[in-house]
């Protein structure tokens, strides 16, 4: 799975380590019905 996530991050130009440290970061405040934010493609 995370080699796909960071797969994701190549092809959409995005820095792995900064959306991984991001994402990390949001997910205990973030509502389980909007984990799709969260995604490389969606955290721009």
């Amino acid at each position: 799975m995370m080699y796909s996530f960071l797969g994701t991050c190549e092809i959409n130009n995005i820095e792995p380590f900064e959306w991984l440290s991001t994402a990390l970061k949001r997910i205990p405040d973030h509502s389980i019905q909007r984990l799709e934010e969260l995604l490389p493609w969606n955290l721009k």
